[in-house]
């Protein structure tokens, strides 16, 4: 009778390591649905609040399904090229608040994947200069503050 016990107890862990093993990968790995460690998430309005998290660059881990990617009331001083280009999705990019100094050459340009952006806040920064072509690339965008 031990000896069955101990055969299907054996049967139990052979089987379900490998499933158990396989979920902690997923869960380690991040997805396309995860949410950033210091943000919080709402995967049905495609929204990521980062905002008052004493960020210095922009998270990773921001899914690319995004819609509205708020990141003010941080501490970030410089737009890279390409930073956003991740996040075809993403309507309104919310960066007011922070210590931006620098927006780089190209870090809205030519950026086909936000081609849905509508709003885009950078008020309340230290951008010094502001180039007129930074944003020419930004078709549908409606409002910039």
């Amino acid at each position: 009778m031990a000896a069955r016990e101990a055969t299907g107890h054996s049967y139990l862990v052979a089987f379900w390591q490998p499933i158990l093993i396989l979920m902690l990968g997923a869960v380690l790995s991040g997805s396309t649905t995860g949410c950033p460690s210091r943000c919080e998430c709402n995967i049905q309005e495609r929204s990521v609040m980062c905002h008052r998290k004493k960020l210095m660059t922009v998270p990773e881990g921001i899914p690319a399904e995004t819609k509205l990617l708020d990141l003010s009331k941080n501490r970030i001083r410089t737009i890279n090229p390409d930073e956003f280009a991740m996040f075809p999705n993403l309507e309104n990019l919310e960066l007011s608040e922070n210590t931006i100094s620098t927006i780089e050459p190209g870090a809205f340009n030519n950026l086909y994947g936000l081609s849905n952006l509508t709003q885009l806040d950078i008020s309340e920064n230290k951008i010094v200069i502001l180039l007129d072509y930074m944003f020419q690339d930004l078709y549908n965008l409606r409002s910039l503050e």
